[in-house]
């Protein structure tokens, strides 16, 4: 049953999303004066969804990559308490939940009548679209890497709890928006926003040139560091040890028992007389 989004009713907002779905409720009753216009512009939505899969690197139906795309941007009050969390009780998952329900009708919608309708024939070509290897990060690509998985989960989704899952472990690991796609952003001047800081190529430190007393100190910096977090380390066990020690022998002076060494005799403790039957396993204190 195709319901109104409630949680993720921003997804109205969206250009491609709501020419796609506006067209999907009126199959069938589509204007013939406003056919031609209706074509052209289900057509532009399908090359902006292709054009955002290549750019994200995610391969697969290009409709359910957008739908990924969306579940993954779309900060709304059910998707922030979700980061970090196991799946929460309350009126809002069952509000979720119903939204859920209805995009899982608009995944699963055949496109052909519609296309006959309009006289088009372009989604049966981007049922299984695959991007150009030109690897992660070209084109800003990074925040695909994350997507791409979610996008094959819902796809293959079989119900409308199996999208509820696979979203709510997306929130769980990733969060949500672009914080959630994205480690790094820098400012940026002119939109006086953060925005992603999305990197050109792989940089490693023999490719910086030109600054070479930057890397020694750097790289004497990390050295440092690593010798102080091993001794640091040291000075830990040696602590826990000496509180190891401390409760062994706090232990004995209520029983009148010492343990050389760690070491584990045989002894009978009656009163204030130690039978030892192993001496160089007890020490006698009174």
């Amino acid at each position: 049953m195709i319901r109104e989004l409630v949680p993720y009713r921003d997804f109205e907002r969206d250009e491609v999303f709501a020419c796609i779905t506006g067209l999907i409720k009126s199959q069938g009753r589509i204007d013939p004066s406003s056919r031609a216009e209706s074509a052209s512009w289900y057509c532009d939505c399908v090359s902006k969804m292709a054009a955002a899969a290549e750019k994200a690197g995610i391969a697969g139906n290009v409709w359910h990559s957008w739908l990924a795309m969306l579940l993954a941007e779309n900060e709304n009050p059910f998707s922030l308490a979700q980061e970090g969390r196991a799946p929460l009780v309350g009126t809002m998952r069952v509000l979720a939940m119903q939204d859920f329900e209805t995009i899982f009708e608009y995944l699963h919608f055949d496109f052909s009548e519609l296309e006959r309708e309009l006289g088009v024939d372009v989604m049966a070509r981007m049922g299984d679209f695959s991007p150009l290897p030109a690897g992660e990060v070209a084109f800003g690509r990074i925040p695909g890497k994350v997507i791409g998985p979610l996008a094959s989960q819902i796809s293959n989704a079989q119900s409308p709890e199996e999208i509820f899952d696979a979203v709510t472990g997306f929130y769980r690991r990733h969060g949500v928006g672009q914080f959630g796609l994205y480690s790094g952003f820098r400012w940026d001047s002119q939109s006086r926003s953060l925005v992603p800081a999305v990197p050109l190529d792989d940089v490693v430190f023999s490719n910086i040139i030109g600054y070479e007393d930057q890397k020694k100190l750097a790289e004497e910096m990390k050295r440092k560091h690593e010798q102080g977090s091993m001794q640091l380390q040291g000075e830990v066990q040696e602590l826990v040890s000496h509180q190891d020690n401390r409760r062994q022998f706090q232990h004995g002076e209520k029983t009148g028992i010492h343990h050389a060494n760690n070491e584990v005799g045989h002894g009978e403790y009656n009163g204030n007389r130690l039978e030892v039957l192993d001496c160089r396993s007890f020490l006698v204190l009174r």
